[in-house]
C-alpha cells in the first residue's frame, strides 16, 4: 500500500437509508483507488451491513462491526486501523460533490506540516432547519479563520491522530474538542471547498434536543480549555440563533412572509448575545441535570 494516500473513515448506526447512496457517490470519486474506504458500524439493527456486501467488490473497500454506537468510539477504531497519511472522516447521510475527493488531494498536497486538519464545506437539502445550519457553518469558519470542523466532511493528519484520538467522554461536539486541541498544540487547520451534502433530517423536537444536548458539552469543551477559545461563546451564539430563528419562524412563518426576516435575525442575534454573558453563571446549576 506504498501508494496510498489515506483512508476514508465513514462511521454508521441504523443507516440503511442512506449508507448505499454515499458509497455509490464515494466510488464515482476520481483517484480512490489512492484511498482506504472503511465503513465502522456501531451494531446497526436495520440492514445497514447487508446493503454495504455489494461493495466489497472493491478492492480498497472494508467493513467493520463494533459492539458500541459511541461515535468517538468508532471514529478511533478507523484510526487505530488507518493507512496513509491522511482520514477523511465523513458522514454515512452525505452525497458527495464530483470534486470532493479531488479538492481533499490538493489541499493535503499544497499545505504544509503545520497544517494539521482540512474543514470541508457542506450543505443539508433535507429541511429548513438543517439547511440553516449549513448556512452558518462555513461563513463561521472563514470568520473563525478555521478553528474548528465537522466529522460530516473533514480530514485529519494520520500522525496527529495516532497521539490525539477523540475524547471519548465528550458524547456530542467531539469533533469540536479535537479541533480545539489542534489549535491548542500549536498546529492549525485549513479549509477547502471540498463540497458535499448533508442529507440529515430533523422534527423541531428532535432538533431542540441536539441543541441541548450540544450545548452542554460545548460548556465542557469550554471548561476543559479553561474557556480560553472563543468557541464556546461562538458556538452558543451559533445553536441559540439558529433555535430562535426556527421556533420564532415556524409561528411567524417568516420563511414565507421575507419581511419579518431580518427583524427576527436582529432580535435572536442581540438575544444570544445577551445569553452568552450568563450561561457561565448557570453552568453549576445545570450540569447535573444531563
Amino acid at each position: 500500500m506504498a501508494n496510498i494516500t489515506g483512508t476514508i473513515a465513514i462511521t454508521t448506526y441504523n443507516e440503511s437509508k442512506n449508507i448505499g447512496r454515499c458509497l455509490r457517490s464515494v466510488f464515482k470519486q476520481r483517484d480512490i483507488d489512492r484511498f482506504r474506504v472503511v465503513v465502522v458500524d456501531g451494531n446497526s439493527k436495520d440492514g445497514t451491513l447487508g446493503v454495504t456486501t455489494p461493495f466489497l467488490k472493491h478492492k480498497n473497500f472494508s467493513v467493520h462491526k463494533l459492539k458500541t454506537n459511541e461515535w468517538a468510539a468508532q471514529r478511533n477504531w478507523a484510526i487505530n486501523n488507518s493507512v496513509g497519511d491522511w482520514i477523511i472522516f465523513i458522514s454515512a447521510d452525505t452525497i458527495l460533490g464530483k470534486q470532493w475527493l479531488s479538492g481533499y488531494i490538493e489541499e493535503m498536497g499544497r499545505c504544509s506540516g503545520q497544517v494539521v486538519g482540512i474543514a470541508g464545506k457542506f450543505n443539508n437539502s433535507s429541511n429548513i432547519y438543517t439547511k440553516i445550519m449549513s448556512m452558518l457553518y462555513w461563513p463561521g469558519l472563514k470568520y473563525r479563520n478555521a478553528k474548528y470542523f465537522s466529522t460530516v466532511n473533514c480530514a485529519i493528519r494520520r500522525s496527529f491522530l495516532s497521539k490525539n484520538n477523540f475524547d471519548k467522554t465528550i458524547k456530542a461536539g467531539e469533533d469540536k474538542d479535537l479541533a480545539l486541541s489542534i489549535i491548542d498544540k500549536g498546529f492549525r487547520i485549513s479549509y477547502k471547498n471540498c463540497f458535499l451534502t448533508h442529507c440529515h433530517t430533523y422534527t423541531i423536537p428532535g432538533f431542540l434536543r441536539k441543541i441541548t444536548r450540544e450545548f452542554y458539552y460545548f460548556l465542557k469543551i469550554g471548561e476543559k480549555y479553561g474557556y480560553k477559545y472563543d468557541l464556546f461563546g461562538w458556538g452558543l451564539l451559533y445553536y441559540m440563533l439558529i433555535s430562535l430563528i426556527i421556533i420564532v419562524g415556524f409561528y411567524l412563518q417568516i420563511f414565507y412572509e421575507q419581511r419579518f426576516l431580518g427583524l427576527t435575525f436582529l432580535l435572536t442575534l442581540s438575544f444570544a448575545f445577551a445569553l452568552n454573558k450568563l450561561v457561565r453563571y448557570l453552568y453549576g446549576y445545570i450540569k447535573n441535570i444531563f
